[in-house]
């Protein structure tokens, strides 16, 4: 712990002297803080949501407080400042698709799930400014930063990452439309679902992707059910 103080505040001093808009803090803040939650506090999370620790083990106060953090950089991020650094401009789009905005999609829903039994119209509509900050972002690399973007489709190792952002995010929207008695049928939102499913459909038949994109679509199966039923879809 003292050690990891240490490399905070070192991290902290070094940012605040770049500009707010510097593009180049949200890399550096991946590379330190994002590394650290990662290392560090997935773990604790898995055993929080699975009942072998109590919230005040795990120091829920902190882990909500640190997918917060996530969300800003997130936000930040998605106003697309501009980068020097190549390396910086080819990872990007893969440190928020694949990294930070899949991570905060999924363990802010476990931690809150797990701690109110709920999940609040507010966090929903987090993850709907996600998504619209993927798409965004998605265009962007698309056209001006076509090393990011490649980096992600034409490479096997992480093209399904985004349909699994894309799939984890819809999923948990669709769910909060169903539960407010809202239509789900020929929405954008519920054919951003349907096409992100199909892909991870895809993958899953590939040995390397087989057993995570599995549990996935095992978790959202009956979403999907209820979606066909719904809407009358074969």
């Amino acid at each position: 712990v003292p050690l990891r103080a240490i490399k905070d505040k070192l991290h902290y001093t070094g940012v605040k002297y770049l500009p707010e808009d510097d593009a180049e803090a949200q890399m550096w803040w991946y590379m330190n803080r994002y590394q650290e939650f990662d290392k560090l506090y997935n773990s604790i999370i898995n055993n929080y949501v699975d009942g072998k620790i109590t919230a005040k083990q795990a120091n829920l106060t902190y882990l909500l407080s640190f997918t917060d953090e996530m969300y800003y950089q997130l936000e930040k991020m998605a106003n697309k400042h501009k980068l020097e650094d190549n390396n910086f401009k080819k990872l990007r789009f893969k440190i928020f698709t694949s990294n930070i905005a899949f991570t905060y999609s999924n363990q802010r829903y476990l931690l809150l799930k797990k701690h109110k039994g709920y999940f609040s119209n507010e966090e929903v509509a987090r993850f709907e400014k996600i998504l619209n900050w993927y798409f965004s972002l998605k265009d962007y690399c698309a056209e001006k930063e076509k090393q990011g973007y490649d980096f992600i489709f034409n490479n096997p190792k992480f093209y399904d990452s985004e349909s699994r952002l894309v799939y984890l995010l819809t999923s948990r929207i669709i769910e909060n439309k169903i539960a407010k008695k809202e239509t789900i049928c020929n929405t954008e939102i519920t054919e951003f679902h349907i096409v992100s499913r199909r892909v991870l459909e895809k993958f899953a038949l590939k040995e390397a992707y087989k057993s995570y994109n599995n549990r996935l679509l095992s978790a959202y199966s009956s979403l999907t059910e209820k979606i066909k039923n719904t809407c009358e879809m074969k």
